[in-house]
């Protein structure tokens, strides 16, 4: 459920869990430690939030590719 605090621009702790399959609580094991599981999350006083922004970005790192996938594992087994 979303929490009715949570600004525009950003994804709530239950947000961001479901999105990603965890509990709130595994999202915060992750970040206690620092775990790159997890994307970037602000605080605002005790509440956590996600911007929708630095998620995005977050999401983009853990793209793969394709063509990466197969010449990095592929290249020297002729």
């Amino acid at each position: 459920m979303t929490n009715n605090t949570t600004p525009e621009g950003y994804y709530s702790e239950e947000e961001m869990a479901k999105f990603l399959g965890k509990t709130v609580a595994t999202l915060r094991v992750d970040h206690c430690h620092r775990r790159d599981r997890v994307p970037p999350k602000t605080k605002m006083g005790r509440v956590i939030v996600y911007s929708k922004i630095s998620f995005a970005k977050w999401l983009e790192t853990r793209e793969v590719k394709t063509q990466d996938y197969h010449h990095k594992f592929f290249r020297n087994k002729r």
